[in-house]
């Protein structure tokens, strides 16, 4: 018996070593920035010239309704490849059957500043017979890291690029809660749009622009 336990310890600590090389799961991936719109930034209304803004003088209603990314880890950044969709609609006021519009993607860093920022155009286009419609945008961040530091230390911001009165209107809009939600708006699926081939921002590290998002440049 003494020599059937002596050998039974060594086979079955060689068991348990073998499982844990058997069994060892991947290492989780590293975590990413957060991708966020921003609230105040996300609705812009066009009302005809001199009709102020009345309902029955909006020209076109567009929304910034989503914007995600995945993120790969380089040597020395994280690249973040994003997706931007915008949506809009006629108004009563509408006549050319577009609805012109700017975005901007935005980097905080963990201070909370603004060290890069991007502003794009979109204009959609609504064919006869349809009067809303949506885009998607495909794009590219990258944000150069320090040795060790990880990405999920920075946001990644995105809105409507706005007047301050196109932001004071937002404002007063939610602060009424009037109606006007995003369900509101009939989505189709969305066109893909064109693909950026140069990365949005630059590979060496900004220094702060000192913008806020959601204000005019």
């Amino acid at each position: 018996m003494p020599a059937f336990r002596s050998l039974a310890v060594p086979i079955a600590a060689a068991l348990l070593l073998g499982g844990c090389g058997w069994f060892r799961s991947k290492a989780p991936p590293l975590p990413c920035p957060r991708v966020v719109v921003l609230d105040d930034a996300k609705r812009l209304v066009n009302f005809a010239p001199g009709g102020g803004t009345d309902l029955s003088q909006m020209v076109s209603d567009v929304r910034l309704v989503r914007a995600a990314g995945t993120c790969t880890y380089r040597e020395g950044e994280v690249e973040i490849d994003m997706m931007v969709t915008v949506a809009a609609r006629r108004g009563p006021a509408d006549r050319s059957r577009k609805a012109p519009a700017r975005y901007f993607v935005a980097i905080m860093d963990p201070d909370e500043k603004v060290i890069a920022k991007r502003v794009f155009d979109v204009t959609l286009i609504f064919p006869v017979n349809v009067d809303a419609g949506s885009q998607t945008d495909s794009l590219v961040q990258r944000i150069p890291l320090d040795k060790g530091e990880r990405g999920s230390r920075y946001r990644v911001i995105a809105g409507l690029q706005l007047t301050p009165q196109q932001l004071e209107y937002n404002r007063e809009w939610a602060k009424i809660k009037a109606p006007g939600a995003l369900r509101d708006i009939p989505i189709t699926p969305p066109t893909r749009g064109p693909e950026t081939q140069a990365p949005d921002f630059p590979t060496s590290r900004p220094g702060s622009s000192g913008a806020i998002p959601g204000e005019p440049d």
